[in-house]
């Protein structure tokens, strides 16, 4: 009988996708706009879609 580990014998890496996720997980942007003040007057569409930002916009973040 094989004794169990505590890693998994099949280890697969996870890469996850940020916009997707905060997408998925949080519509409202409740986190993303709490958590970096930048982004409080930017809207819904536009924190999903980063790459439509106003150009310049992300600067002030950088």
């Amino acid at each position: 009988m094989p004794i169990p580990t505590a890693t998994p014998t099949n280890p697969s890496l996870r890469i996850y996708n940020s916009v997707s996720q905060a997408h998925a997980h949080d519509p409202a942007s409740r986190s993303v706009t709490g958590w970096v003040s930048e982004n409080r007057g930017v809207s819904d569409t536009l924190i999903f879609n980063p790459l439509m930002m106003p150009a310049g916009f992300n600067k002030l973040i950088i």
